[in-house]
């Protein structure tokens, strides 16, 4: 039997989706839960005589994946390795964690291994800066977009703009406060808190960006060449006018989406030129119909619109998994 490999976490519904989904391919599918890689999982690989390479997997319950006979893998969110459980000694613990966190990096580097996506890509495909060029080569509309730890230059953009901007973090969702979790929304700035936050700008390189009044929201899940396209009607909530991630997505309405032709087309190239099969792409609808790209999520959420919207994304993801690459 075929075998797909997903490595991802215990908690990530859209992996229980798709395992759901190859199973219906008659498909064998192996789960790797990082963060239990060393109490869990057992890994073997190596090279022979005559470089003849060899990788094996398997889990404390008996399900096991020959890499070599694995038709792809899906990267999925993985989280840190813990360290084994057995483990007291502090500095042997940190010691262990890393060397898993390598151990999963040789398996993202298996000979002839395909992958939705490519880890490695992924990081690369993830910085914000980039995306804008590679997106206004391939004819989208982009804001006007600064990075700067430079209070002065930041003056000058705000002015440019007449105050007219959005600050958001470089790449940084969450940061801990207190030992809880706070996320890192975007956010539209008055002029008051421009002029009063203007010099805290030298603390931390800061992204701002020309603020465009949004009729809509739209997400786009490329998937190879399929495209799955999402209406989110961000601006009939107070919360959510700036950044629709601060509400309950079931608060807002969502619908399935046809873009114009021109535009799916250069989403799809745009995700091809990373080396990417998957992206989850933001894009704003204007008032006047027209589309502003802003970022490409390479390893992006997608179950909540599958859940709200019935789009069959997890399907296509198994599909391609199983049959794509």
């Amino acid at each position: 039997m075929k075998s797909v490999l997903i490595v991802t976490q215990k908690t990530d519904p859209h992996t229980d989706a798709v395992i759901e989904e190859i199973e219906k391919l008659k498909f064998n599918v192996l789960r790797l839960n990082s963060e239990n890689l060393l109490d869990f999982y057992s890994i073997k690989m190596g090279y022979e005589e005559n470089a003849n390479f060899y990788g094996f997997i398997s889990d404390k319950v008996g399900r096991n994946i020959d890499l070599k006979k694995t038709v792809s893998a899906y990267y999925r969110k993985p989280i840190d390795v813990l360290p084994h459980p057995e483990i007291e000694i502090d500095g042997a613990k940190e010691f262990s964690s890393l060397e898993g966190k390598i151990a999963l990096s040789f398996v993202y580097t298996f000979p002839l291994m395909k992958w939705v996506n490519n880890p490695f890509l992924n990081k690369m495909a993830q910085i914000k800066f980039g995306q804008l060029h590679t997106a206004s080569k391939l004819g989208l509309r982009i804001p006007e977009t600064i990075v700067t730890n430079n209070p002065e230059e930041a003056s000058i953009f705000f002015r440019k703009l007449n105050y007219n901007v959005l600050c958001k973090s470089l790449q940084t969702n969450s940061v801990q406060f207190n030992q809880k979790p706070v996320h890192t929304f975007s956010h539209k700035l008055d002029k008051e808190e421009q002029e009063k936050h203007l010099y805290n700008i030298r603390l931390a390189p800061t992204l701002l960006q020309e603020y465009i009044e949004k009729k809509t929201e739209i997400r786009v899940n490329v998937l190879g060449d399929k495209v799955f396209a999402t209406e989110i009607h961000s601006q009939s909530s107070d919360a959510g006018r700036h950044d629709w991630r601060k509400v309950n997505p079931w608060e807002v309405p969502h619908q399935p989406f046809d873009l114009p032709r021109k535009i799916e087309d250069a989403l799809v190239r745009f995700v091809q030129l990373y080396g990417l099969k998957f992206g989850a792409i933001d894009l704003i609808r204007t008032h006047d119909d027209d589309f502003v790209f802003l970022e490409n999520n390479p390893n992006g959420q997608w179950y909540w619109i599958e859940l709200i919207t019935k789009q069959p994304i997890a399907k296509a993801v198994a599909e391609l998994l199983c049959f794509g690459l």
